[in-house]
């Protein structure tokens, strides 16, 4: 059967499909674009193309998906540029933008070396042209001068320096054939023939300098230790003198074009007639654009965007990281149809053919943050500003979680926790007087420089001393006499003069001097080594008793020393928060709503004064500052580290705390709520000694399969569960008031469903104790020893009804 429109005479064959027709092409249009200005009469066809709808600049063909977008663009490659920098000679199209760029330019274009003769690059019609160094704006007369300053100055080498040169003993070849060009030309590009090896985990590059006169045998011996040097299965590529097929060097900075033509397809082998004719369509380009294209360098980052135009394609620039890590470097914000991927190395590019398999991850260029997928970057850096980002999360704090920590949440116990074993050094110098001065007011006259260094543990087998010499050109003791490595063989105790120390402006005694005497001869020493290494031990041998020590203070508190922190104040911090927990203290962190009171806190906090002063003062017979008018008349000393000690004795704020602001009269406003089950857990282990860990001293809540539960004694496989009376359906005198219809229907099955729960908990091989809000109520007004714990924990507010603002402000001062 068919179906024939009444209006065109077109037929269906269902009737469905009749009714869309006359909808879609014989009714009225109802969905217009607000960007081309087409209308829809079906609203999936309209969705459909508002994805695909893009902006079309009215200069050029280029596309773009937001009006934000072709804005930036416009201001781009279509703005006269009028305003130009005096310092650099850089374009703006907007005064405001040349004038910030002003500000922080500190390039001058009044710096012009000039050689005494024209170099073989230099033409007649360029005697008053010159070419600038980018990294110095250093100027020269021509292109040859200019490269030679460039390799010379700052071409980086790497943290491996650089290889050595492949004759070794034989002569250079140019002192063979006298060739002093080609000396000229190898000690500019050395550092290119002998840089060193730059291996990554995704492509490793080495670098083998050959004389003219190699074998295939030497290049298979070196190919053999690539080989060894490998762990896994790789692709070897090997590139002679940087040619390619044979012939001329890559010298015309084309990567970018080579880039631009493999990405259309065509064959490696056949690049040039294309990166060729791809380069003139740039040239073209940029005389219209009015660019400079003179003395083409390369293509810098700064023409990408007229490039991206110019080939109606996006660029996306990468930088591969030696630990595999991609950065990017230019992110296209224009919107073609067609994306180029390439790795900027080195100033050059190369081709990306596949992006998932160049690396693993990606780092934000702002921020740092690391993504598993280039497009999670690239959303993220849309909204990425570089601007620290404060999360109040709020609740109360907590030691970060050891794994024994999270074993425990697991049923799984710990009990050896506690690693004893450890390795102690001591380092040894000799001071070697120099004769430097950097400034009229500071002088060097000793450098420390390493001598020997002993090593000593506790590990059984381990646990005598023993000094090494750190290098034979290095020294020792007494410090100031021991000023030279040929005194290590000086074959008696230096004399008792030569332990004086001008440091300290004293001398030894003779007892101890004698002391020193009986060492050398009780230990048959011949030579000052001999004093050194008897001297360099006596450090680490008590160093090894000291440690072992202040082991068993902290093992005893069952931290360990060596895991938990790296400082004196990391340690206290966690001893701090540990015993707090012990005790019921909790510390409230600010949330979101009171974000606000962290800033307050942080901008009011106010630093004392801090005053070098000399060593030696003395009333009427020095000078402040040297200054012979100003002779010191009275001295006054201040101890600040009892103020420290005095803090450290006061209450610390403890709990929940209570926010009091101007208009609201004062009225104490609480955030905590519901935390009188934290009391009843924490009084249980304040009397009991248990061990109950909560959302108030651990952070989160244990979850036993769907169901959270209050608090936990992994001690004794026990769950501890808090009933409110209205939360949880209970028939007691809490609730007998309570008038509200809907909560006197499902209250029967609140309680049904706590009793499931307890059920389930029960039957996952868990120890259970439930108590209810009411008998807890009950509880503190029998127990005069419970109503005080809990009284101590609420924040103190007390009614300030009627006062004042600036008598509130007053009594805190």
């Amino acid at each position: 059967m068919e179906f024939q429109c009444d209006i065109c005479s077109k037929t269906f064959s269902r009737q469905s499909d009749l009714k869309r027709h006359k909808f879609t092409i014989h009714g009225s249009s109802f969905f217009s674009c607000n960007k081309c200005d087409k209308e829809f009469n079906r609203k999936d066809k309209f969705v459909e193309h508002c994805r695909k709808c893009v902006i079309t600049c009215k200069y050029c063909d280029a596309n773009f998906k937001l009006q934000k977008d072709v804005n930036e663009h416009v201001n781009l490659i279509h703005t006269d540029k009028k305003f130009v920098c005096t310092k650099c000679e850089k374009k703006f199209a907007a005064k405001t933008n040349m004038q910030k760029h002003q500000q922080k330019c500190t390039q001058s274009t009044s710096l012009v070396i000039r050689s005494p003769q024209p170099g073989p690059s230099s033409r007649p019609d360029m005697d008053e042209r010159t070419f600038r160094c980018r990294r110095c704006t250093a100027r020269f007369d021509n292109r040859r001068q200019l490269y030679l300053h460039g390799m010379q100055h700052h071409y980086q080498t790497g943290a491996g320096g650089l290889q050595s040169r492949p004759w070794t003993h034989d002569e250079a070849p140019w002192e063979v054939e006298e060739d002093g060009a080609l000396k000229t030309v190898y000690e500019a590009n050395a550092p290119l023939i002998l840089e060193n090896h730059s291996e990554s985990s995704v492509t490793s590059t080495y670098n083998v300098p050959l004389t003219n006169d190699f074998t295939v045998p030497q290049l298979m011996e070196q190919a053999e230790r690539l080989y060894d040097r490998q762990g896994h299965a790789f692709r070897l590529n090997l590139e002679f003198d940087k040619t390619r097929n044979g012939k001329h060097v890559y010298k015309d900075h084309l990567c970018a074009f080579r880039c631009l033509a493999v990405h259309h397809g065509h064959r490696t082998d056949r690049l040039e007639t294309h990166t060729r004719a791809l380069f003139d369509r740039w040239i073209q380009f940029a005389a219209d654009k009015q660019l400079d294209s003179t003395n083409f360098q390369g293509l810098p980052l700064h023409q990408m965007a007229y490039f991206e135009h110019c080939f109606s394609i996006n660029v996306n620039v990468y930088h591969l990281r030696d630990d595999g890590v991609a950065l990017t470097v230019y992110k296209s914000r224009c919107h073609y149809d067609d994306t180029m991927h390439v790795n900027q190395f080195d100033h050059h590019l190369s081709y990306i053919a596949n992006l998932p398999a160049y690396t693993q991850k990606y780092q934000c260029g702002t921020c740092d943050r690391h993504f598993k997928h280039v497009n999670s970057m690239k959303r993220h850096q849309l909204k990425c500003t570089g601007q620290t980002v404060y999360r109040f999360k709020g609740g109360f704090y907590s030691n970060p979680k050891t794994i024994f920590d999270k074993l425990e949440e697991h049923g799984i116990r710990v009990q050896d926790r506690l690693y004893p074993w450890f390795v102690v050094y001591d380092f040894e110098a000799m001071l070697v007087s120099i004769q430097e001065s950097n400034s009229d007011k500071l002088s060097w006259t000793q450098r420390h420089e390493p001598i020997s260094v002993s090593v000593c543990s506790n590990v059984e087998g381990f646990i005598e001393p023993h000094s090494f010499d750190v290098s034979e050109n290095k020294g020792f003791f007494p410090y100031e006499w021991f000023d030279g490595v040929d005194k290590l063989n000086h074959p008696t105790l230096p004399s008792h003069d030569d332990f004086y120390s001008s440091l300290k402006e004293c001398n030894i005694s003779p007892e101890d001097y004698d002391y020193c005497q009986r060492v050398w001869s009780q230990n048959d020493m011949s030579t000052f080594r001999d004093f050194l290494v008897w001297y360099n031990n006596l450090d680490v041998g008590p160093f090894v008793q000291a440690v072992e020590n202040l082991q068993k203070f902290y093992f005893e508190r069952e931290i360990d020393l060596f895991k938990t922190s790296i400082s004196v104040p990391g340690l206290a911090r966690r001893i701090l928060f540990d015993t707090g927990r012990r005790d019921g203290a909790s510390f409230a962190l600010f949330d979101d709503a009171n974000s606000d009171l962290y800033f307050t806190l942080k901008n009011n906090l106010i630093g004392g004064p801090s005053i070098i002063f000399n060593r030696h003062h003395e009333v009427g017979q020095t000078f402040i500052r040297n200054d012979f008018t100003r002779p010191c008349q009275k001295i006054l000393g201040f101890d600040a580290n009892a103020l420290y000690l005095y803090c450290i004795d006061q209450e610390m704020p403890t709990g929940s705390f209570a926010r009091r602001r101007v208009e609201d009269g004062f009225k104490p406003q609480k955030r905590d709520k519901y935390t009188l089950m934290y009391d009843w857990m924490d009084y249980l282990n304040h009397t009991r000694g248990l061990d109950i860990k909560h959302k108030l001293n651990t952070g989160k809540e244990k979850k036993i399969g769907s169901y959270p539960v209050d608090g936990y004694d992994a001690n004794t496989n026990t769950v501890y569960q808090f009933h409110g009376c209205y939360w949880h359906g209970h028939d007691c005198w809490m609730t007998k008031n309570v008038k509200d219809q809907k909560w006197c229907e499902t209250r029967q099955a609140k309680y049904d469903k706590t009793v499931k729960t307890t059920t389930f908990i029960q039957a996952q091989g868990y120890n259970i104790v439930e108590k209810w809000e009411c008998h807890f109520r009950n509880d503190i007004r029998r127990h005069g020893q419970l109503k005080s714990f809990c009284d101590s924990r609420k924040p103190a507010t007390p009614q300030f009804s009627g006062i004042q603002a600036s008598a509130m402000f007053q009594g805190f001062r």
